[in-house]
């Protein structure tokens, strides 16, 4: 199942419609999840077990109604559709149209693969940009030539810093000016998909050390 939120309540994302999706579209092989707890987490499983949300056409019907230039985060929770580890394409071409004339992102953990670059290539290419998710640098350089690129980077990391391949990464403004002061409604650089630099996420939350130690 699926859920839009018309107007989050979440202080880093903003006051802008974000969306929710089942564990099940989930990567079995993601290393952590800040969403497992908190008010989030209660949401989540809400969604996760269909009590709350609709189906995936509905949902699309939900994004396609949204007023025009509307930014929204898709996924506060969750993961793109997929079918053993494939992303769905006529799921995300369905979102994809929906998605015409607003500016709809979201963030990625699946694998690569030859047929989720393509997926995901066709997204960006048509206006709602889908952020590969990195664990480190070392993996943000291998997967920086498929697209716009988040990053978790080590606990300390300035505000601007490079890959060992030369990469730009840019700090999350929201982290770096503190939260709520910036919000993804404010700042809209993980929109952009064609950006020239790579988006560095801090470790925080009940993840916060291991997701340090993965990111060294």
């Amino acid at each position: 199942m699926y859920h839009l939120t018309a107007v989050t309540s979440n202080r880093k994302v903003g006051r802008i419609p974000a969306s929710t999706s089942g564990r099940e579209t989930c990567p079995k092989d993601c290393p952590f999840c800040y969403a497992r707890t908190g008010p989030q987490a209660l949401h989540w499983e809400k969604v996760t077990t269909g009590e709350r949300g609709v189906t995936w056409r509905e949902f699309c019907e939900q994004i396609r109604r949204l007023a025009r230039a509307t930014y929204w985060r898709h996924n506060v929770s969750g993961d793109l559709p997929h079918s053993l580890g494939e992303i769905i394409w006529g799921a995300m071409r369905r979102l994809v149209l929906a998605n015409r004339g607003k500016h709809g992102w979201t963030y990625t953990h699946h694998s690569p693969t030859a047929h989720n670059v393509r997926v995901v290539q066709y997204c960006n290419n048509n206006g709602f940009t889908v952020n590969w998710s990195a664990d480190n640098v070392i993996q943000a350089d291998r997967i920086a030539e498929y697209g716009p690129v988040a990053v978790i980077m080590p606990t300390g990391t300035p505000k601007v810093s490079y890959t060992p391949h030369g990469h730009k990464v840019v700090i999350c403004p929201a982290e770096w000016h503190g939260q709520g002061r910036v919000t993804c409604a404010q700042c809209r650089l993980c929109t952009k998909a064609r950006r020239k630099y790579m988006i560095g996420f801090l470790p925080h939350g009940t993840y916060k050390k291991l997701a340090h130690q993965i990111a060294s």
